[in-house]
This record gives C-alpha cells, structure tokens and sequence, in this order.
C-alpha cells in the first residue's frame, strides 16, 4: 500500500469548499496522504476508523480526477504527531492483512509516525516498523530528506 504527500504545486486552500475538514492555519504544516494504488484506497482511506480524516473534493486540478485522501494537519498545538499501523489507538489504521495478498503485508502495531518539530517546521517520518520497511516515495516539488540509517 503506497502514499504519496500531497501539498505540492499549489495550496490545499485552492480546493475552495471541500467535503474534508476546512483549511486551517497557514503557518502549520498540513498535507494529503494520496492512495497510490487500489489497495491503498480500499483498505486505509475507505476503512470507518479512518474516517475522521478523510479527505474527498469531487474534482483535483492536477488530474481531473476525483481527489479522495487522508488530511493530515498539525494545525492544533496539542497535535504534534499522527501515527500509523496496526494496533489500538493508532491515528491512521492501517490492515496487517489484504485480500488481495497472498501473504501479510507485515504491518507493525506502531509501523511509523509523522511528527511535527515546531522549532523548524518541519515533519519527519520516523519509521518504527519491525523490519524497517517504510519507503520514501519520489514526487516532484517534495523538500525530502532520506532517513539516517
């Protein structure tokens, strides 16, 4: 299941009146997780428990295709870090199993967190995965920094 953030050729504020959560303060980070593939969609963005960051405007400017994704946003102090795997109380849930696989896709309990450093503004990934198997994607107008092995 692949990701990409979303925030790159132009401001999410773009989207005018979407039927996701509204734009919120400018000078903390927010983006969209985008599903990459079939099994991204069906098994994270559609699943209920991740409803609550759900993210749909019915057109994106970029490929005139319907836009559904994750929100992720640090616009609440309070809010400093979204975590994602498979256990109880993670942000983003995401199925140690899929269908469509013929085995498991080895989904930690707590697979990886996105946090927010005030101080820099920045977000880091930071993979917690057993084997260490979170990717980081290309994308074009992406400020990437590898991880530190």
């Amino acid at each position: 299941m692949d990701f990409l953030p979303y925030a790159n050729s132009y401001d999410l504020a773009n989207y005018g009146e979407a039927q996701g959560p509204p734009q919120t303060q400018q000078t903390r980070p927010r983006f969209l997780l985008v599903p990459l593939n079939s099994d991204a969609m069906d098994f994270v963005v559609n699943l209920e428990c991740n409803a609550h960051l759900r993210y749909s405007y019915p057109m994106d400017p970029a490929t005139n295709r319907p836009l559904v994704a994750l929100d992720i946003t640090f616009s609440k102090p309070e809010k400093r870090e979204y975590t994602l795997g498979c256990g109880e109380g993670v942000d983003i849930f995401l199925p140690n199993e899929v269908p469509s696989h013929r085995s498991t896709s080895r989904i930690s309990d707590l697979h990886a967190v996105f946090f927010f450093v005030e101080a820099t503004g920045a977000v880091l990934l930071v993979d917690h995965s057993r084997n260490r198997t979170v990717e980081l994607l290309n994308c074009d107008g992406c400020t990437r920094i590898d991880f530190k092995t």
